[in-house]
């Protein structure tokens, strides 16, 4: 993935915006699996982001607590 500084961090902004809201959504309704599986996937996405600009140790941080969070939703 090629992004250019700019839209890097435009991207980086609106995924860490997304996370926030799904935080509040999965808070607000822990009864909601797709509501978690949405936090999970938008932690995904900004690992994946960090990655792609060469900051490995955020995405791993990123990757590491969407995949705890996925364990989490499993054993439910």
């Amino acid at each position: 993935v090629h992004l250019g500084q700019r839209n890097a961090a435009e991207a980086e902004k609106l995924l860490r915006e997304a996370v926030a809201l799904r935080e509040a959504l999965a808070r607000e309704h822990p009864g909601r699996p797709h509501d978690q599986a949405d936090l999970i996937s938008a932690r995904i996405a900004l690992g994946k982001l960090h990655w792609a600009t060469g900051r490995r140790a955020e995405a791993a941080r990123a990757w590491e607590e969407g995949l705890a969070e996925l364990g989490a939703l499993a054993d439910k």
